[in-house]
Parts: structure tokens; C-alpha cells; sequence
């Protein structure tokens, strides 16, 4: 039986020398190098073209060409955020952890779930009760669906969330952020009779589909503070 087990982890490793060596060789070869060059020199040129890629996402999102990712992994120092004790300014962000300064506090540890997402509903100073639809933090906006149509606003307009948390959805308006049934969130972009026409969020490509009126669902988030 220990022959039989060390042949079996011995194939298992040949596996993974095999598995690693070809996605080594696909690396050098993306990176237009020869299988042959030093690892180093290669991860060196990976790591450089990882930074240059975050640096020109966070260029778009600042711009509002693309829309930013999940607060607590993209946030960066000098982000203006919307959180649930109001709105901060990044110090750090960790694993675990985004450190921020408030008005009242040089510093402050909050967990990821602390920062507002788009789907929350909030309240806003002067706007009232509203429901966060994207979020660009890089440049310290939110954009908020208000029972008179969209605003785009700072974060400071942002007090907290909704303390009331009403379970009623507002009649659904292009622009919205839905969700639909196995092609998850999009945005919708008309209602026609009995049907709608939501613009997908999970493709590589736009693409509108149709879809029954009744199965398309305003996109929230079912929590509390």
C-alpha cells in the first residue's frame, strides 16, 4: 500500500510539473518571451504590466468611462467613499480591512461591508431616501436613484443607510440596475408591453435581451445597519 500511495503522489506531481510548465510557457509567450527566459525576468515584466493595467483602470473610473468594482479590494489612499457611518477618505485598504478618517475621527478600521454598494438604499441630505446605483469612489461620486429620477452626487450628500428599509420597489425606469433570471445584472433600457429590454452586465460584449416584465427585479441589497 505505500508503493501504491507514493506512485499515486508521484503522478500527481509529474501532473502539476506538466500543468505548471505549460501555463509558464502560455506567460512568457503572452508576454512575447522565450520559454527559455529567466522566471524572474519574466514575473518581473507580469508584475510591471499588473500595475500599469490597475493604474489605467483607475484613470477610467475617475473619467466614468467604466464603472468601479467592489469597494474593500479596489479602493485606494485619497478615495472619497460613501460609507455606513457617512462619508470617509481612504487611508489604507487592506485584506480585511479599509482604514479611513471621518470628520470626527482621524482614524478608523471598517470592514469591507461597511462601504456603500450600488443596490443600497440610502438616505441623502436635502434629496431624502434614494437607492445607490454606482459608485465612482475615485473621484468621491455616487449616483443615486431618487423618487424623481437619477442625481449623481458627492458622497458627503450620503448620511447612512436607510434606516426605515422599506421592502417596496419604486416602478421600475430605463437606467435601472436590474437583475434578471440566469443571465444575472444589467441595466434595463425600455419596457415594451409585457416584456423588457435589459442590457447585460456580465458579458464581455453589450448585449440587450428580452425578458418578461414580471421576472426583471430592481437590483438591491437586502441588509441592514
Amino acid at each position: 500500500p505505500h508503493v501504491a500511495r507514493l506512485q499515486h503522489d508521484l503522478r500527481l506531481v509529474q501532473e502539476k510539473i506538466q500543468s505548471m510548465t505549460e501555463h509558464w510557457h502560455d506567460v512568457a509567450t503572452y508576454l512575447g518571451e522565450s520559454p527559455a527566459t529567466p522566471s524572474e525576468y519574466a514575473l518581473g515584466l507580469l508584475h510591471r504590466f499588473l500595475l500599469d493595467v490597475r493604474a489605467a483602470h483607475r484613470v477610467l473610473v475617475s473619467k466614468g468611462l467604466v464603472p468601479s468594482s467592489a469597494m474593500g479590494r479596489s479602493s485606494h489612499v485619497g478615495d472619497r467613499i460613501a460609507t455606513i457611518y457617512g462619508a470617509a477618505t481612504v487611508l489604507a485598504s487592506r485584506r480585511r480591512s479599509v482604514e479611513v478618517a471621518f470628520p470626527w475621527a482621524k482614524a478608523a478600521f471598517l470592514q469591507p461591508t461597511s462601504v456603500l454598494q450600488p443596490g443600497d438604499r440610502v438616505v441623502c441630505r436635502q434629496f431624502g431616501r434614494g437607492i445607490l446605483t454606482a459608485t465612482r469612489y475615485a473621484v468621491g461620486m455616487v449616483e443615486v436613484r431618487l423618487s424623481f429620477g437619477y442625481a449623481t452626487l458627492s458622497v458627503d450628500h450620503v448620511i447612512a443607510l436607510d434606516p426605515c428599509f422599506e421592502p417596496v420597489v419604486p416602478p421600475l425606469k430605463p437606467h435601472d440596475p436590474v437583475t434578471t433570471p440566469l443571465f444575472g445584472p444589467g441595466r434595463l433600457v425600455r419596457l415594451v408591453g409585457e416584456s423588457a429590454v435589459v442590457q447585460l452586465s456580465t458579458l464581455d460584449a453589450p448585449v440587450q435581451a428580452f425578458f418578461q416584465a414580471n421576472q426583471v427585479q430592481f437590483a438591491l441589497n437586502d441588509r441592514r445597519k
